[in-house]
């Protein structure tokens, strides 16, 4: 995707709103947690949700296509497409700090 920066990770259902959080607490992006949770939670297995948002990262606007591939009932796979490589990258570290959490 032209001009994003992707981050992207399967997860377990179980953790799609607790990574949300984390997202949302380590970069206040302004993200509708529950909102986002529940759309994930409700979709059909062999779909996708998605969403475009218009989001702030360090007081700068910044688009966020997100979405979530959902193959396996219990297992959706989060995408992030972002404008900003920074903030890319650090949802990348979070991921990788949610996995160590988790012991995934």
């Amino acid at each position: 995707m032209n001009g994003y920066f992707e981050a992207s990770m399967n997860f377990d259902m179980e953790h799609v709103r607790p990574f949300l959080l984390q997202v949302e607490e380590a970069f206040g992006l302004g993200l509708d947690v529950d909102h986002l949770s529940k759309r994930v939670a409700e979709a059909e297995v062999e779909s996708a949700y998605g969403c475009d948002l218009n989001l702030k990262f360090e007081g700068q606007p910044v688009n966020v296509k997100f979405s979530a591939w959902i193959d396996d009932i219990d297992a959706p796979d989060l995408y992030f497409y972002v404008t900003s490589q920074k903030l890319a990258e650090g949802i990348d570290a979070e991921m990788e700090k949610f996995c160590e959490a988790h012991g995934l």
